[in-house]
């Protein structure tokens, strides 16, 4: 129970995003994916200097839920993960090859999704998801960032 409680409260706020910022957060999450379960990518740029603790842990929350949805429901092999800030504009993107889903249908609002959106939305950026059965899915999400 012990371990437990340790692996939970390092998920509640994982020591890389509180020692080494949003970049090693997130590089920390992907290496933590065995590649016999998925092959990942990660391609990160622009984060040279630390976010406020606040969008960093936002951030760090939505690409977690993401990469929980992959690894929980998309029976895919390949996750490619990648995160650019440019100017005043946060960029992720999440793409995999897995079985999709249609974004039409009501199962689609679901909670975790739910989450991400009021996240995103309390950043005042945007998220998109493009999927289809068969096809694999791609989030796009969207943050407008300027240092305070």
């Amino acid at each position: 129970s012990c371990k437990e409680v340790r692996v939970v409260s390092h998920n509640i706020m994982p020591s890389a995003l509180q020692r080494s910022g949003l970049a090693n957060g997130i590089r920390d999450l992907v290496n933590q994916i065995e590649e016999r379960v998925i092959k990942t990518s990660l391609l990160i740029e622009g984060f040279d200097e630390r976010l406020d603790a606040n969008t960093e842990t936002v951030l760090y929350r939505v690409v977690q839920e993401s990469v929980n949805n992959v690894l929980k429901h998309a029976d895919a092999t390949r996750l490619d993960v990648c995160m650019i800030k440019e100017g005043g504009n946060i960029s992720i993107t999440l793409e995999d090859n897995g079985k999709g889903f249609d974004t039409g249908n009501a199962s689609f609002h679901g909670m975790g999704l739910k989450n991400i959106l009021s996240r995103i939305n309390y950043l005042k950026g945007t998220v998109e998801w493009s999927s289809s059965p068969g096809k694999g899915t791609l989030v796009a999400i969207h943050v407008p960032y300027q240092p305070a």
